[in-house]
């Protein structure tokens, strides 16, 4: 594209932690947006299909407009365990209650705009985006869901599964010696 985006976590002059969040125009190489966020560590940020951007970081998602206006704010409890962004929104896992371990995952639409939840249980290990659709990879499986509980599918995963991407109505799973191609039988 024409701009990027960067997220920078340093100490600000008072010792606190501070975000810098920078929009770059690739052309100019000055910043055309910079502004600062106390206390969060950033994740991950981006770009929008409709030019928006955001940031996924330590107390949850913001949505900026191209003006740098906040379209939204989506706080959590916790820290994202883990987190997948495409063009179209957002799907995190994070903790909903500290002390219990319990799990929540929740897909937002690129407007800050809950598309559903749902509990995770304990142990999700990662989470990917894929269309309407939700990966969430366990130890010992994976389920695609759209949020629906009649529409959930379950694959059985090997022992050493860490990590699940997806694209194209296709996943992989990912573990420290191989790269596994599920059958949802669809």
């Amino acid at each position: 594209g024409d701009e990027l985006i960067i997220a920078a976590y340093s100490a600000s002059e008072s010792g606190s932690m501070v975000t810098e969040l920078t929009v770059l125009p690739t052309m100019t190489g000055s910043s055309r947006l910079m502004f600062s966020i106390e206390g969060v560590m950033p994740y991950e940020c981006g770009y929008l299909s409709d030019g928006a951007f955001y940031l996924i970081g330590s107390d949850g998602v913001r949505i900026y407009e191209n003006d740098g206006s906040q379209r939204a704010r989506i706080p959590f409890d916790g820290d994202p365990i883990s987190w997948t962004a495409d063009a179209e929104g957002f799907a995190l896992i994070y903790p909903d209650n500290a002390e219990s371990g319990k799990l929540t995952c929740v897909m937002l639409d690129q407007y800050g705009g809950e598309i559903f939840r749902k509990d995770a249980g304990h142990g999700s290990l990662d989470i990917a985006k894929d269309g309407e659709y939700l990966l969430l990879l366990y130890d010992d499986r994976l389920i695609k869901t759209n949020g629906s509980a009649t529409a959930e599918i379950e694959f059985e995963t090997p022992v050493g599964a860490v990590a699940v991407v997806s694209g194209g109505g296709e996943a992989l799973i990912c573990t420290q010696t191989a790269a596994i191609l599920p059958d949802f039988g669809e």
